[in-house]
Protein backbone atom coordinates (compact mmCIF):
# COMPACT_ATOMS: atom_id res chain seq x y z
CA UNK A 1 0.00 0.00 0.00
CA UNK A 2 1.38 3.40 -0.97
CA UNK A 3 2.13 5.69 1.95
CA UNK A 4 0.22 8.92 2.52
CA UNK A 5 -3.33 9.91 3.37
CA UNK A 6 -4.54 9.27 -0.19
CA UNK A 7 -3.13 6.35 -2.17
CA UNK A 8 -5.90 5.62 -4.67
CA UNK A 9 -9.35 6.92 -5.56
CA UNK A 10 -12.29 4.53 -5.89
CA UNK A 11 -15.48 6.65 -5.71
CA UNK A 12 -17.67 3.60 -6.36
CA UNK A 13 -16.19 1.69 -3.41
CA UNK A 14 -19.09 2.33 -0.97
CA UNK A 15 -21.59 0.88 -3.44
CA UNK A 16 -19.34 -2.14 -4.01
CA UNK A 17 -18.96 -2.63 -0.27
CA UNK A 18 -22.71 -2.48 0.35
CA UNK A 19 -23.42 -5.03 -2.34
CA UNK A 20 -20.56 -7.28 -1.24
CA UNK A 21 -21.59 -7.14 2.42
CA UNK A 22 -25.24 -8.10 1.99
CA UNK A 23 -25.43 -9.84 -1.40
CA UNK A 24 -21.99 -11.38 -2.05
CA UNK A 25 -21.49 -13.19 -5.36
CA UNK A 26 -25.20 -13.02 -6.16
CA UNK A 27 -26.20 -12.58 -9.80
CA UNK A 28 -28.55 -9.60 -9.73
CA UNK A 29 -28.54 -6.02 -11.04
CA UNK A 30 -25.98 -3.94 -9.18
CA UNK A 31 -28.41 -1.14 -8.36
CA UNK A 32 -30.98 -3.50 -6.83
CA UNK A 33 -28.38 -4.96 -4.47
CA UNK A 34 -27.22 -1.47 -3.49
CA UNK A 35 -30.78 -0.24 -2.87
CA UNK A 36 -31.59 -3.23 -0.64
CA UNK A 37 -28.27 -2.85 1.17
CA UNK A 38 -28.89 0.84 1.83
CA UNK A 39 -32.39 -0.03 3.09
CA UNK A 40 -30.88 -2.50 5.57
CA UNK A 41 -28.41 0.10 6.84
CA UNK A 42 -31.05 2.84 7.16
CA UNK A 43 -33.46 0.52 8.98
CA UNK A 44 -30.66 -0.55 11.32
CA UNK A 45 -29.68 3.06 12.03
CA UNK A 46 -33.30 3.78 12.94
CA UNK A 47 -33.35 0.72 15.20
CA UNK A 48 -30.19 1.68 17.15
CA UNK A 49 -30.90 5.41 17.40
CA UNK A 50 -31.74 5.10 21.10
CA UNK A 51 -28.14 4.09 21.94
CA UNK A 52 -25.45 6.70 21.44
CA UNK A 53 -22.76 4.08 21.82
CA UNK A 54 -24.29 1.83 19.16
CA UNK A 55 -24.65 4.80 16.81
CA UNK A 56 -21.04 5.78 17.44
CA UNK A 57 -19.84 2.25 16.73
CA UNK A 58 -21.89 1.97 13.55
CA UNK A 59 -21.35 5.43 12.07
CA UNK A 60 -17.74 5.72 13.25
CA UNK A 61 -16.81 2.35 11.77
CA UNK A 62 -18.59 3.10 8.50
CA UNK A 63 -16.84 6.48 8.20
CA UNK A 64 -13.50 4.70 8.66
CA UNK A 65 -14.44 2.05 6.07
CA UNK A 66 -15.45 4.71 3.55
CA UNK A 67 -12.07 6.39 3.90
CA UNK A 68 -10.12 3.12 3.62
CA UNK A 69 -12.12 1.80 0.66
CA UNK A 70 -12.10 5.03 -1.35
CA UNK A 71 -8.63 6.41 -0.64
CA UNK A 72 -6.43 3.53 0.56
CA UNK A 73 -7.42 0.01 -0.47
CA UNK A 74 -10.51 -1.90 -1.49
CA UNK A 75 -9.88 -5.54 -0.71
CA UNK A 76 -12.98 -7.31 -1.95
CA UNK A 77 -15.28 -9.61 0.00
CA UNK A 78 -12.79 -10.22 2.82
CA UNK A 79 -13.09 -6.50 3.66
CA UNK A 80 -16.75 -5.98 2.77
CA UNK A 81 -17.76 -8.53 5.39
CA UNK A 82 -16.77 -6.06 8.12
CA UNK A 83 -19.67 -3.85 7.01
CA UNK A 84 -22.10 -6.60 8.01
CA UNK A 85 -20.21 -7.57 11.17
CA UNK A 86 -20.22 -4.03 12.54
CA UNK A 87 -23.92 -3.68 11.81
CA UNK A 88 -24.71 -6.93 13.65
CA UNK A 89 -22.56 -5.80 16.58
CA UNK A 90 -24.44 -2.49 16.84
CA UNK A 91 -27.78 -4.31 16.74
CA UNK A 92 -26.57 -6.70 19.44
CA UNK A 93 -25.65 -3.75 21.68
CA UNK A 94 -29.20 -2.40 21.69
CA UNK A 95 -31.07 -5.71 21.45
CA UNK A 96 -31.70 -6.07 25.19
CA UNK A 97 -30.57 -2.70 26.48
CA UNK A 98 -34.02 -1.28 27.20
CA UNK A 99 -37.72 -2.01 26.67
CA UNK A 100 -38.81 -1.20 23.14
CA UNK A 101 -41.46 1.31 22.20
CA UNK A 102 -43.91 0.35 19.47
CA UNK A 103 -41.93 2.34 16.89
CA UNK A 104 -38.73 0.58 17.88
CA UNK A 105 -40.42 -2.80 17.60
CA UNK A 106 -41.59 -1.97 14.09
CA UNK A 107 -38.05 -0.87 13.17
CA UNK A 108 -36.67 -4.11 14.60
CA UNK A 109 -39.11 -6.18 12.55
CA UNK A 110 -38.15 -4.23 9.43
CA UNK A 111 -34.38 -4.50 9.72
CA UNK A 112 -34.41 -8.14 10.82
CA UNK A 113 -36.76 -8.97 7.94
CA UNK A 114 -34.43 -7.28 5.46
CA UNK A 115 -31.39 -8.99 6.95
CA UNK A 116 -33.13 -12.37 6.86
CA UNK A 117 -33.99 -11.82 3.21
CA UNK A 118 -30.35 -11.03 2.40
CA UNK A 119 -29.12 -14.08 4.32
CA UNK A 120 -31.61 -16.43 2.64
CA UNK A 121 -30.55 -15.16 -0.78
CA UNK A 122 -26.88 -15.58 0.16
CA UNK A 123 -27.49 -19.22 1.15
CA UNK A 124 -28.44 -20.05 -2.44
CA UNK A 125 -25.45 -18.10 -3.71
CA UNK A 126 -23.19 -19.94 -1.26
CA UNK A 127 -24.52 -23.31 -2.41
CA UNK A 128 -23.66 -22.40 -6.00
CA UNK A 129 -20.18 -21.27 -4.94
CA UNK A 130 -19.67 -24.48 -2.96
CA UNK A 131 -20.46 -26.52 -6.07
CA UNK A 132 -17.93 -24.49 -8.06
CA UNK A 133 -15.33 -24.98 -5.33
CA UNK A 134 -15.92 -28.73 -5.41
CA UNK A 135 -15.65 -29.04 -9.19
CA UNK A 136 -13.00 -26.45 -9.98
CA UNK A 137 -9.90 -24.88 -8.45
CA UNK A 138 -10.05 -21.61 -6.56
CA UNK A 139 -6.39 -20.99 -7.35
CA UNK A 140 -3.72 -22.75 -9.36
CA UNK A 141 -1.28 -22.62 -6.44
CA UNK A 142 -2.04 -26.07 -5.01
CA UNK A 143 -1.79 -27.82 -8.39
CA UNK A 144 1.51 -26.15 -9.21
CA UNK A 145 2.89 -26.92 -5.75
CA UNK A 146 1.91 -30.58 -6.14
CA UNK A 147 3.64 -30.76 -9.53
CA UNK A 148 6.89 -29.35 -8.17
CA UNK A 149 6.85 -31.80 -5.25
CA UNK A 150 5.94 -34.74 -7.49
CA UNK A 151 8.97 -34.02 -9.67
CA UNK A 152 11.28 -33.78 -6.66
CA UNK A 153 12.06 -30.13 -7.30
CA UNK A 154 10.74 -28.75 -4.01
CA UNK A 155 14.24 -28.03 -2.70
CA UNK A 156 15.28 -26.06 -5.78
CA UNK A 157 15.72 -22.32 -5.56
CA UNK A 158 12.76 -20.66 -7.28
CA UNK A 159 12.62 -17.18 -8.77
CA UNK A 160 9.08 -15.80 -8.97
CA UNK A 161 7.10 -12.87 -10.37
CA UNK A 162 4.73 -11.20 -9.64
CA UNK A 163 4.94 -11.21 -5.88
CA UNK A 164 1.22 -10.79 -5.18
CA UNK A 165 0.28 -13.90 -7.14
CA UNK A 166 3.22 -16.28 -6.78
CA UNK A 167 3.27 -15.82 -3.00
CA UNK A 168 0.14 -18.02 -3.03
CA UNK A 169 2.50 -21.01 -3.42
CA UNK A 170 4.44 -20.07 -0.29
CA UNK A 171 2.58 -22.43 2.08
CA UNK A 172 3.55 -25.44 -0.06
CA UNK A 173 7.29 -24.93 0.46
CA UNK A 174 9.63 -24.78 3.45
CA UNK A 175 11.89 -22.17 1.88
CA UNK A 176 11.26 -18.67 0.50
CA UNK A 177 11.03 -17.64 -3.14
CA UNK A 178 13.33 -15.08 -4.73
CA UNK A 179 10.99 -12.33 -5.92
CA UNK A 180 12.47 -10.85 -9.08
CA UNK A 181 10.64 -7.56 -8.64
CA UNK A 182 12.32 -6.67 -5.35
CA UNK A 183 15.35 -8.94 -5.90
CA UNK A 184 15.00 -10.40 -2.42
CA UNK A 185 13.89 -13.64 -0.82
CA UNK A 186 10.52 -13.70 0.89
CA UNK A 187 7.41 -15.69 1.68
CA UNK A 188 4.77 -12.96 1.94
CA UNK A 189 4.20 -9.41 0.71
CA UNK A 190 5.07 -6.45 2.93
CA UNK A 191 2.94 -3.95 0.99
CA UNK A 192 5.50 -1.18 1.32
CA UNK A 193 7.20 1.12 -1.17
CA UNK A 194 9.70 -1.56 -2.23
CA UNK A 195 6.83 -3.96 -2.89
CA UNK A 196 5.02 -1.37 -5.03
CA UNK A 197 8.13 -0.70 -7.09
CA UNK A 198 8.66 -4.43 -7.53
CA UNK A 199 5.22 -4.82 -9.09
CA UNK A 200 6.21 -2.29 -11.75
CA UNK A 201 9.00 -4.56 -13.00
CA UNK A 202 8.01 -6.10 -16.35
CA UNK A 203 7.91 -9.86 -16.85
CA UNK A 204 10.71 -9.82 -19.47
CA UNK A 205 12.88 -7.90 -17.01
CA UNK A 206 12.03 -10.37 -14.22
CA UNK A 207 12.99 -13.31 -16.45
CA UNK A 208 16.25 -11.60 -17.34
CA UNK A 209 17.08 -11.00 -13.68
CA UNK A 210 16.59 -14.68 -12.88
CA UNK A 211 18.43 -16.03 -15.93
CA UNK A 212 21.61 -17.90 -15.08
CA UNK A 213 20.97 -17.61 -11.35
CA UNK A 214 18.01 -19.91 -10.66
CA UNK A 215 17.01 -23.33 -11.98
CA UNK A 216 13.28 -22.55 -11.83
CA UNK A 217 11.22 -19.50 -12.75
CA UNK A 218 7.59 -19.20 -11.66
CA UNK A 219 5.34 -16.71 -13.47
CA UNK A 220 1.62 -16.01 -13.53
CA UNK A 221 1.71 -15.16 -17.25
CA UNK A 222 2.93 -17.15 -20.23
CA UNK A 223 6.36 -16.25 -21.54
CA UNK A 224 6.47 -15.92 -25.34
CA UNK A 225 9.40 -17.74 -26.94
CA UNK A 226 10.92 -18.89 -23.62
CA UNK A 227 13.87 -20.61 -25.34
CA UNK A 228 15.08 -17.26 -26.64
CA UNK A 229 15.22 -16.04 -23.06
CA UNK A 230 17.05 -19.08 -21.70
CA UNK A 231 14.04 -20.99 -20.35
CA UNK A 232 11.78 -23.88 -21.32
CA UNK A 233 8.25 -24.60 -20.13
CA UNK A 234 7.93 -27.37 -17.54
CA UNK A 235 4.29 -27.09 -16.52
CA UNK A 236 1.18 -24.96 -16.72
CA UNK A 237 -2.01 -25.36 -14.68
CA UNK A 238 -4.48 -27.77 -16.27
CA UNK A 239 -7.32 -27.88 -13.78
CA UNK A 240 -10.03 -25.31 -14.62
CA UNK A 241 -10.45 -22.46 -12.13
CA UNK A 242 -13.58 -20.59 -11.13
CA UNK A 243 -11.86 -17.65 -9.41
CA UNK A 244 -8.49 -15.93 -8.93
CA UNK A 245 -7.62 -16.29 -12.59
CA UNK A 246 -4.42 -14.31 -12.05
CA UNK A 247 -3.22 -17.26 -9.95
CA UNK A 248 -2.77 -19.52 -12.96
CA UNK A 249 0.93 -20.34 -13.19
CA UNK A 250 3.66 -21.21 -15.66
CA UNK A 251 6.80 -22.96 -14.40
CA UNK A 252 9.96 -22.65 -16.47
CA UNK A 253 13.25 -24.47 -16.16
CA UNK A 254 16.61 -22.94 -17.03
CA UNK A 255 18.23 -24.08 -20.27
CA UNK A 256 21.74 -25.39 -19.80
Amino acid sequence: MVHGAISVFHPDAPAQAIRGAFFPMIIMPHWIAVVFGVAIIVASLFAVRSSRFALLVLLGSYAFFVYIFIFKWIGGLRHFGFVLLVLLFALWIVEDSRPRLSGQRRAAVLHWSLLTFAIVISVFSSAFTWSLDWRFAFSGAKEMGEFIHARGMQSYKIAAHSETTTSALGPYFDHPFWYAGIEKYGTFSKWDGTFERGLEVSYPEAAQRARGRFPLLLLNVEMPNPERNGWHLLYHNRRPQFANFDESFWLYGALR
